[in-house]
């Protein structure tokens, strides 16, 4: 759409997003809500999004003749978002799409179609593909066949679809159906907006008919090979994102709202509503590309009568109150930890989106310290000993967590004076650490303990050399936790290395998708050799061979969960 309101807001749904969200089936949404990562001036109308092979975003504007790039996994909101390129001389930019690696076509004026190449880094190279005399409103386009360099367009106020050769600059009309036909709506002559391919098959929408359809054609001459299906009637939709299986995610413009649209048409709102604030006038979604975000929903949307913004989802928003140190902050028990989490991602987040070292022994730092605890003692367990006391620290199955808690003690002293304590901090520090690695599931976060610099009884948690399965199952039995809770806790070292149990073999991973929560570990475990640079803990391969634990190491590994579809 063309700018109707002028309020931006960008937003993104799903299950898979940095920090502190949950995990779900790629590119499957359930009931989300939405967090902000980014914000535009008043006056902006974001119209289309892209996604690089980074996982930045690509974002036009019709409102001036600029795209931006959104880094989604800044850990800071002012460097988060930049200019990427501005087509000086003209008013505005409609559709993208990535027609090669990093190489992305777009629409310009309504006219213009533009090639833009990332491939050489973030400043690109830009070149004018063609100008379509009688084109009336370029808006939706995607890529047909990359290898031929075949994109098709629609044309919002003609009422077709283009059909355009990016290396030799060669357009016609190959669709025109009453089904694209405009329709005046809100002082503007609109037809097809959204655009995708499918495959062979062209899906999109019609914004004032209210219709969803799609078209299979041939992928070369573009031209239809069967009839126009219409899936749905009733969606007054901008654009949208398509899964691989034909599940669509339409941004409902008017309805402020995400429609869940799968192949046979029986369509669901996902998130907001009629009267909701969260998501004012959606434009166009876009899945996320990296292991970090494969389902996160992107959304960008006219804003409505609120400021506009980026929001990601799968976690609850979350603005301080007030400054830290200030009667306001002070007085919302919230705010000194946003700042803490604020700090902790730079430490925990690598530049390409995966979790650090240091988050490992942060997610290792807060059991040691919980686990250290038997039902009938009458202290210790997740009380900051491990922080606090010399003596803890030093015992051998706490190798490797120096460095981590020298970080701990130094965050300790900057937020001390705040009411932070050292108990709350560890198990704060495993909750972030664990969010931060790829696919790591949505934690519930408590604070409240109390701090002691009393040890905790030694040999409560087991050195990575134990061997006796039966052992290590009573040893957490009176933990509370029964043989399948073990078997799922040791599931944690999906993320980890190990530095000192073979020391020849410092940094090797444990299973073969490092620093990634999934149920790999296991499925290694099901091999007769452990695959190439991969070290099995002693501890661990007793487990899988002992009765109680080794059904559900088995059981673990069927669930591994599907490729995206």
């Amino acid at each position: 759409m063309l700018p109707i309101q002028l309020f931006p807001l960008f937003s993104a749904i799903g299950c898979l997003a940095r920090p502190l969200i949950p995990f779900g089936e790629i590119h499957s949404p359930f009931t989300p809500t939405l967090r902000r990562v980014s914000q535009f001036p008043l006056g902006t109308w974001v119209e289309n999004i892209a996604v690089r092979p980074n996982g930045h975003l690509l974002i036009t504007l019709t409102s001036a003749p600029e795209i931006y790039e959104i880094d989604p996994f800044s850990v800071t909101s002012a460097n988060d978002t930049r200019p990427a390129f501005s087509f000086d001389g003209y008013s505005n930019v409609t559709g993208l799409t990535e027609i090669e690696t990093d190489i992305f076509v777009t629409c310009v004026d309504g006219r213009y179609v533009w090639k833009l190449d990332f491939s050489m880094g973030n400043t690109p190279q830009a070149s004018l593909v063609t100008m379509i005399p009688d084109a009336q409103l370029l808006n939706g386009v995607a890529t047909l066949n990359s290898a031929k360099g075949i994109v098709v367009i629609a044309d919002s106020s003609g009422g077709c679809i283009w059909r355009v050769d990016i290396n030799t600059g060669e357009y016609e009309v190959i669709l025109k159906d009453g089904t694209m036909h405009p329709e005046p709506i809100l002082g503007l002559n609109l037809g097809i907006n959204g655009l995708k391919v499918l495959g062979n098959t062209i899906y999109y929408t019609n914004t004032p008919k209210q219709l969803f359809c799609r078209v299979q054609v041939d992928p070369i001459s573009a031209r239809a090979t069967g009839p126009i299906d219409v899936i749905s009637d009733t969606i007054e939709a901008d654009d949208f994102a398509i899964t691989s299986s034909g599940v669509a995610y339409l941004a409902t413009i008017y309805q402020n709202a995400i429609t869940k649209v799968p192949p046979a048409g029986r369509s669901e709102i996902v998130t907001a509503s009629l009267n909701s604030s969260s998501i004012r006038n959606p434009t166009s979604a876009a899945f996320g590309r990296t292991m970090v975000d494969a389902n996160v929903l992107y959304i960008s949307s006219g804003g409505g009568p609120i400021n506009g913004s980026f929001v990601e989802g799968g976690a609850v928003a979350y603005t301080p109150p007030g400054e830290l140190g200030s009667t306001r902050c002070a007085a919302d028990n919230c705010c000194v930890w946003e700042y803490i989490q604020r700090d902790l991602v730079t430490l925990f987040q690598t530049p390409n989106g995966t979790c650090s070292r240091l988050a490992l022994s942060a997610v290792r730092l807060g059991f040691h310290d919980a686990g250290s605890w038997p039902t009938e003692s009458t202290f210790g367990g997740a009380d900051g000993s491990l922080l606090l006391s010399s003596e803890e620290i030093s015992r051998a199955e706490n190798n490797g967590l120096r460095e981590v808690r020298s970080k701990a003690l130094e965050i300790l002293d900057n937020y001390s004076p705040y009411g932070v304590g050292a108990a709350d901090l560890v198990q704060f520090m495993h909750n972030v650490a664990t969010v931060v690695c790829p696919l790591g599931p949505r934690i519930l976060t408590l604070i409240g303990r109390s701090d002691t610099q009393r040890a905790n009884p030694p040999g409560l948690v087991p050195g990575d050399n134990a061997t006796d399965g039966q052992y290590l199952i009573e040893l957490f039995r009176n933990k509370t936790f029964n043989p399948r809770d073990l078997a799922a806790l040791v599931g944690a070292h999906t993320v980890g290395q190990q530095y000192f149990v073979d020391p020849s073999r410092a940094g090797q991973s444990l299973d073969s998708s490092p620093g990634v929560w999934d149920v790999r570990f296991y499925r290694d475990f099901s091999l007769a050799n452990p695959p190439h640079d991969v070290f099995r803990l002693p501890s661990d391969e007793a487990l899988s061979r002992t009765d109680g634990t080794s059904s559900r190491f088995e059981a673990f590994t069927v669930s591994l969960h599907p490729p995206p579809n």
